[in-house]
């Protein structure tokens, strides 16, 4: 609902203004307990209380540093509504001007919108997050961060929000950065099929057809492999080639109209000499039916990168890539491209060689377009959203620079429950306490599922993927972890997990006990059973 449609369904808010915040913060209140034990809240008029309102968003601001100097940021994220006003969300920013690309953060937030006005609201945020890089514990101590926000909004109709407002930034474990400053920024709104603390396959109990105002899209996930090479001798912090860097990592695609397709990727350095480079990017691109099993796919993506002693001046990186993407079965595809990634705002250079293997999912594919399923029907997706804390402790002399000081670590990941049994894992990890500011680790991996009582049940889990920065000895960023885990299910939605493992790295001295504690979030989401099944 737009502001504007809000006044016209409230006309009195126009008079009364605030006067009816006590009963919308008692009914935000009520809600926000609902949404958080699973039980749900019901949108009239589409058919089952599936249609649930998410909201994209992105912003920009320039943080002030020590010594003059100041760090464009950039930050992007998705929340889900659980009132009118409150939202909840995770996010990511990266540095894209200035002198410290590789600076980037990962987190969670929370929003609050008041409507005002015509098309005028006030917003509010805070998140908690945790992060860093170029410039290790001296910009960001052990990496914790708080941000918050105020500002307006206005309403643009089809085309989302467009905020502004004062924003403040902190690193209180032993950062140095401490900024208020002015930021702008852009929400998109959109509608998804889901509903919290379904069972795992539980069928939908309407159509796409029926729910007014769906959309139905096509979205692809991939697992990414880039064989990236600088050429010439420059590219790395102080001189020097940057040379060749693996990079591993995963994207997500939605294909739009007529065969467009906007994504988000992010990749971390797992072989050669840049452990501790990550890049986060976001585009688009379109794709060109070749036969009936093969394409030709175009993309352009601008995001941030850097670290590991690779010089990506403020952070800002272009990337665009011509790839050759193979149909291997109705759900399965294969890619193989050649992409170009530049710094605008320094020498760096590179052109990789990338493997994608993608799994696709909701309305088929025809001649390049979208069309969707015939018969309305749809598909479940059940979905696990962890976030928590992960505490490392030495296991090896020389694990680290500082090898008697532990690391504490902020975790979210995101699991895809293929039966009751197994699921598919995607795991992010940012130091916040430790002095280990600007070490992350992005892992991929699957797990293991078995029930002991109606509430208990226990978990194996076996990762893989590429971790770094921090002065943590990961060699060329490679790294393998193995968790047992030991969950209670607190209501339908929320479970409480308590994990023990052990990281390694594949060629360096990085070897860590893992001790991890979570809350994790259930939900089934639906999309439009593909045509022909």
């Amino acid at each position: 609902m737009t502001h504007a449609e809000h006044l016209a369904a409230h006309p009195g808010d126009r008079k009364t203004g605030f006067k009816t915040t006590s009963t919308h913060l008692r009914q935000t209140l009520i809600a926000l307990a609902a949404g958080l034990v699973g039980v749900g809240t019901s949108h009239a008029g589409d058919g089952a209380g599936l249609l649930q309102p998410l909201e994209l968003k992105a912003s920009v601001e320039r943080w002030r540093l020590p010594a003059g100097e100041t760090m464009g940021m950039s930050a992007l994220g998705v929340s889900k509504k659980i009132t009118e006003q409150w939202s909840l969300g995770v996010e990511s920013r990266a540095a894209i001007s200035g002198e410290r690309g590789g600076f980037i953060t990962l987190g969670v937030s929370s929003d609050y919108v008041q409507p005002v006005a015509n098309k005028l609201a006030l917003e509010a945020g805070l998140s908690l997050g945790a992060g860093g890089g170029r410039g290790g514990a001296y910009l960001s101590g052990g990496g914790l961060i708080t941000h918050a926000h105020a500002g307006l909004r206005y309403d643009l109709g089809r085309l989302g929000w467009l905020s502004g407002g004062v924003s403040s930034v902190r690193f209180p474990n032993g950062g140095v950065i401490r900024s208020t400053q002015p930021y702008l920024g852009y929400s998109l709104p959109f509608d998804a099929l889901m509903v919290p603390g379904a069972a795992i396959g539980e069928p939908a109990r309407t159509r796409w057809s029926d729910i007014a105002g769906y959309t139905p899209r096509q979205h692809q996930v991939f697992w990414v492999a880039r064989q990236q090479h600088s050429p010439g001798a420059t590219g790395r912090v102080g001189g020097g080639a940057a040379g060749r860097t693996g990079l591993i990592g995963a994207e997500w695609r939605t294909l739009l109209d007529d065969g467009w397709f906007v994504k988000l990727e992010s990749e971390g350095a797992a072989s050669g000499q840049s452990a501790g480079y990550m890049q986060i990017l976001a585009g688009g691109g379109r794709v060109f039916p070749l036969t009936p099993q093969s394409r030709l796919v175009a993309s352009l993506s601008l995001g941030g990168g850097g670290g590991g002693g690779v010089d990506t001046g403020g952070g800002l990186l272009v990337d665009g890539a011509l790839g050759w993407q193979y149909q291997l079965s109705r759900q399965w595809l294969a890619e193989l491209s050649a992409s170009r990634l530049s710094s605008p705002s320094s020498s760096f250079r590179a052109s990789s060689l990338d493997l994608r293997l993608g799994y696709q999912f909701g309305a088929a594919r025809t001649s390049g377009s979208i069309a969707p399923a015939s018969d309305g029907s749809l598909q479940s997706h059940s979905l696990r959203l962890r976030t928590g804390l992960q505490n490392y402790r030495g296991a090896s002399p020389n694990w680290r620079t500082q090898p008697q000081q532990g690391v504490s670590n902020l975790a979210l990941q995101l699991d895809y429950m293929v039966s009751p049994h197994w699921y598919l894992s995607g795991q992010g990890v940012a130091a916040q306490d430790g002095g280990a500011g600007a070490y992350m680790a992005g892992l991929l991996g699957a797990g293991a599922r078995a029930p002991l009582s109606q509430r208990v049940f226990a978990e194996a889990e076996l990762l893989a993927g590429a971790a770094g920065g921090g002065g943590l000895n990961t060699g060329s960023g490679l790294a393998t972890q193995a968790n047992l885990n030991l969950g209670v299910q607190l209501s339908p939605a929320l479970a409480l997990v308590a994990s023990l493992g052990r990281m390694q790295a594949a060629n360096g001295e990085f070897r860590a006990k893992v001790a991890g504690l979570s809350l994790a979030y259930s939900l089934n989401a639906f999309t439009p059973q593909p045509a022909g099944r």
